[in-house]
């Protein structure tokens, strides 16, 4: 079984990823980012921070490392997200 088989492959949506407050456990949900399997979730604002969004890789990624967090995202259409300032997307299902 390939890796990418263990999810399920719906181009994945801001509002389908959980919203964590500060203080509560961290809900996360599983997802694909560009083939690579990981878990994610929006870490909601503070007053002292904005929302982010974080995504952690189960294994490492060869762009982005073992986490990705940036609160410069936006969701152009389900299972694109954009990041940063450059146009730079990732691919995320789940």
């Amino acid at each position: 079984m390939k890796k990418e088989d263990r999810f399920c492959k719906v181009p994945c949506t801001e509002a389908m990823i959980p919203v964590v407050n500060p203080g509560d456990d961290i809900e996360s949900i599983r997802i694909l980012v560009d083939n690579y399997p990981a878990r994610c979730y929006i870490r909601a604002a503070t007053y002292v921070g904005s929302t982010k969004i974080w995504i952690k890789f189960d294994e490492k990624h060869p762009h982005h490392g073992d986490e990705f967090g940036t609160k410069h995202f936006r969701f152009e259409e389900p299972g694109k997200m954009q990041w940063g300032h450059s146009g730079e997307h990732m691919r995320i299902l789940c």
